[in-house]
């Protein structure tokens, strides 16, 4: 697709730079890729070349960017930065692609507008999370709209997990300050910053009650004010906020408020310290992964946004590469110039649907339906976009299955909790006994819960896992069938149908965490290979722990599984609940049936003996007969 270029990626060894790097090996696998840092690790990935680089020694700058067809800036803070990488470029006539999220640094890029015209460079800025990302969601609002004069809001959530290295600790402290720029009818203008009152609660998806949030300084205030881009979109005004999960909005206030951030030594010491203790809170039980960035027009009437167990770091070199891919391709067609996201979209309306479709390919999914419109709508809940590098082996959860998972979301506890409430089955108990009763039911159903376990544990079911997987599958399963058993006693044999729908609901909100997003696939360039790499994995992890006994053939059209039988149906048969031995069956192939049905993957069940036996076939398409028979069948035709 490209002829061989020479690439300097300045910061190319931190945690962005290093996945901008190898993605840009993909793409140009015979150029010369340079990763450049103050320090270079021993062993970089094949491919790449190394060079140390001092980005404030001037000098060193000029002498790494001359004879480089494209530098790409990903070190940081930009505030300590600032433009000294753009200068040394733009002397040495090269192209650029930040990753800029700092509003200061912004303003100096600006004023490089004329400098990069004489010199013929294209300083393409703002190719990250926000500005970037947030940026293209909010001129595709604008255009959605009709650009028709309204007000926008971008909401940020950043779970525990994944709020970035030491950088990100640092943009965050700058951004604690009494007085933030805003945009308001098209110019930036400088006012009090809100910390507390309705306006400072905001709704992110998968949560149902607002959070507080933190103002901040975006970028685009500032770029959508240069070009008279905001008058052109419609956006009257424009604010952000966002929530980092434990970070308290009252103790960035004080800070803010009491203004000893702004002594450099003292500010460098607390990033030291958020960093630190961002990191010990990262391993929290109840830490999430999930990153959602949504922007909103007035009154909340419509939005967009990306939502999904994925970091901030990949969002950024997601869209960096692309935009880097975009100006390769277009670089003699580009005027020279400062181009920020919302300038380019605009002026080349191409460059939106090559970014849109790269991020896409990557797992990166925009959405116009981030909440969720019911209780049950679980893929709102846990995301549409997922980390992806076009393979199954970057998928969420590969090769595991939901007992060898080191850490269950506590989401995932108390939505289980409220469909057991919600659901028929409990309406019916409550119906049919007193409190008193409902009380001696719960200490009944847990003495059988020890004593089904124990029954468990003496019962030899031949599970290969660790004693503690082993043991949290016999724990679960013993619960299970307890509940279950104390339900026929109050309902009869209605229980077991009412027992199953609860399950199922619960098993489909587990499904949708365990596994990723149907859209994902489905954006893949190959999406069959993938869903079948990634099931081959999925049902590869079952077997190893024998919570089923299977006979897996892949062959170049598809993938047939026979289900010769399963532990999990043994155990509830042993532990007294033999009519529920297929449902988790039934849990696997709803989810592959949905998963199918979006890669458009012709898929097909033949049942066995027992409810968890049977034969599962997937094709690219419509098998042959000698494929697609029953194995009853497929027996008489052999003989």
């Amino acid at each position: 697709m490209f002829s061989r270029k020479r690439i300097l990626i300045i910061g190319g060894t931190g945690a962005v730079g290093s996945m901008i790097a190898r993605e840009l090996l993909r793409f140009f696998p015979d150029s010369d890729i340079v990763v450049s840092a103050r320090n270079i690790p021993t062993s970089i990935p094949s491919g790449l070349q190394g060079r140390t680089l001092d980005a404030f020694d001037e000098n060193a700058l000029l002498q790494a960017v001359v004879g480089m067809d494209l530098v790409v800036i990903a070190a940081g803070p930009f505030s300590y930065l600032g433009t000294k990488i753009h200068a040394a470029c733009i002397k040495s006539g090269v192209d650029i692609v930040d990753i800029n999220d700092n509003e200061m640094a912004t303003r100096g890029i600006l004023s490089l507008e004329e400098e990069s015209r004489k010199a013929g460079v294209h300083i393409l800025t703002g190719m990250g999370f926000t500005p970037g990302l947030s940026t293209l969601l909010l001129v595709r609002l604008a255009q959605k709209n009709s650009c028709l004069p309204n007000d926008y809001r971008i909401s940020i959530y950043m779970g525990a997990r994944n709020t970035g290295g030491p950088s990100n600790s640092s943009v965050l402290l700058e951004g604690f300050k009494a007085r933030l720029p805003f945009l308001n009818n098209g110019k930036t203008v400088l006012d009090n910053a809100v910390w507390t009152g309705s306006n400072a609660k905001q709704f992110f998806p998968g949560y149902d009650h607002p959070v507080s949030t933190v103002p901040f300084a975006s970028p685009e205030f500032h770029t959508l004010a240069a070009y008279q881009l905001a008058r052109n979109l419609g956006i009257l005004s424009l604010r952000s906020r966002y929530h980092v999960q434990y970070l308290s909005s009252g103790f960035a206030c004080l800070l803010a408020k009491s203004r000893i951030l702004r002594l450099a030594t003292l500010r460098q010491w607390m990033c030291g310290i958020f960093y630190r203790f961002g990191r010990m809170l990262s391993y929290k039980p109840d830490a999430d992964e999930t990153t959602s960035l949504v922007v909103f027009s007035k009154g909340e009437t419509s939005h967009l946004g990306v939502h999904g167990p994925i970091s901030t770091g990949h969002l950024t070199a997601s869209v960096a590469v692309a935009a880097v891919t975009w100006l390769l391709k277009r670089q003699s067609d580009v005027a020279p110039g400062v181009w920020p996201m919302e300038r380019i979209l605009v002026e080349y309306p191409d460059a939106s649907s090559h970014i849109e479709t790269y991020l896409r390919q990557r797992g990166v999914i925009i959405s116009d339906d981030c909440f969720p419109t019911c209780a049950n709508d679980y893929r709102s809940i846990f995301g549409h976009s997922a980390t992806f590098d076009g393979s199954a082996a970057s998928l969420r959860h590969i090769g595991q299955c939901w007992y060898d998972i080191e850490t269950i979301p506590p989401r995932i506890v108390r939505m289980q909790r409220q469909i057991l409430r919600h659901s028929d089955l409990w309406k019916r108990v409550v119906d049919s006994t007193s409190f008193v009763q409902r009380l001696l039911l719960t200490v009944r159903m847990k003495r059988l819960h020890w004593s089904l376990f124990s029954l468990a544990r003496r019962t030899s079911f031949g599970l290969r896992g660790s004693p503690a997987i082993n043991q949290r599958i016999l724990k679960d399963f013993s619960l299970f069938a307890a509940g279950c058993l104390i339900a026929k006693e109050c309902l009869g044999d209605d229980a077991y149908n009412l027992y199953a729908d609860m399950f199922l609901e619960s098993s489909r909100m587990e499904m949708a965490w365990l596994w990723p997003s149907n859209q994902v696939f489905s954006f893949s360039e190959r999406p069959f290979d993938v869903l079948l790499e990634y099931l081959q994995a999925y049902f590869g992890a079952c077997a190893r722990l024998n919570v089923v006994n299977l006979e897996m053939r892949v062959h170049p059209d598809g993938l047939d599984i026979t289900f010769k039988s399963c532990t999990y149906g043994a155990i509830l048969t042993t532990l007294g609940c033999a009519p529920l031995r297929g449902l988790v069956r039934q849990m696997e192939l709803e989810a592959i049936q949905n998963l199918a049905d979006r890669c458009g993957v012709y898929y097909r069940w033949h049942s066995g003996r027992v409810p968890d036996e049977g034969r599962l076939v997937l094709c690219r398409m419509e098998p042959s007969a000698s494929l697609d028979i029953e194995p009853n069948q497929q027996k008489e035709a052999s003989t």
